[in-house]
């Protein structure tokens, strides 16, 4: 594709991966790679029409982004490999919702739909108690006594809240919202996410008698990290306002997981006696 005809505005898109590539490199050449590190961000402007296309081949590669032509040249032929793959990505976590245990999903809809249906109180309200449901669901699950069965769950649960939360706010949760959230938050949570389970693993195995007193305040402030993010994240949009930042999102992380932990630990017993019911 011609790079050379660009304006200022496509300038400051080149030279940037896309913000997942990290999550997809494994299925790229290294050659292929050169490319998305130079130019993804940038092909993603151009099908995303963040940017208007220039040439010819920055038109025709907008119609095959949307799918009215088929990919000849190497960036189309590697952008419809990453729209491939962000799609087999976002069909697991879909799957992955559905695969919530019955029992847990349907604790969690009674009372989603006692909150979501109450028009007495703010959205505000609702969002800070849609949190604290997924909040204290999680950390509940966390404290069974099976190591890595709560990976499966807490990661479905916690994409689940990213839903509702969308829902409150009047932001359509399509494939395309859900990837630009996941893939903005996954740029610094990931970190977190490995942290969370690494913990409770380490306590599940090594000094299992310690997994309640640990597991709880950490689960619970790192749902409470996650949903204040979504939260925020899906606020903006509903207001068309601009993105959080990185920087903006890094603050917060550190501020609501610092909340939320404390949050967990005085609700530690509360949430003890809840975990019979899962």
């Amino acid at each position: 594709m011609d790079q050379g005809k660009t304006n200022k505005k496509q300038l400051k898109y080149l030279g940037k991966p896309i913000s997942d590539i990290n999550s997809l490199r494994d299925i790229f050449s290294e050659e292929e790679l050169k490319i998305i590190n130079k130019y993804g961000a940038w092909m993603e402007a151009l099908a995303d029409r963040k940017i208007e296309p220039i040439t010819a081949e920055q038109k025709r590669f907008v119609e095959v982004s949307i799918g009215n032509a088929e990919p000849k040249s190497e960036y189309e032929k590697i952008w419809i490999k990453i729209f491939h793959a962000r799609k087999i990505v976002l069909n697991e976590q879909e799957s992955s919702i559905r695969n919530i245990p019955q029992k847990i999903k349907d604790s969690l809809d009674r009372h989603l739909l006692d909150i979501e249906s109450r028009e007495d109180i703010s959205i505000k309200e609702k969002s800070d108690k849609i949190i604290h449901l997924f909040c204290a669901t999680c950390a509940a699950i966390s404290v069974q006594p099976i190591p890595f069965a709560d990976t499966y769950i807490l990661t479905p649960l916690q994409a689940y809240m990213a839903s509702r939360l969308a829902s409150i706010h009047g932001v359509p949760f399509t494939k395309a919202t859900k990837w630009e959230i996941f893939s903005d938050f996954a740029k610094f949570a990931g970190l977190g996410f490995l942290a969370q389970q690494l913990v409770l693993i380490g306590y599940k195995t090594i000094l299992p008698g310690w997994g309640s007193i640990v597991s709880i305040p950490v689960v619970y402030g790192m749902t409470f990290a996650i949903g204040s993010i979504l939260n925020e994240m899906f606020l903006r949009r509903s207001k068309n306002k601009d993105k959080m930042t990185k920087k903006e999102m890094e603050k917060m992380w550190k501020e609501m997981k610092k909340e939320g932990l404390n949050l967990g630990k005085k609700k530690k017993d509360e949430i003890n006696s809840t975990r019979k019911k899962f």
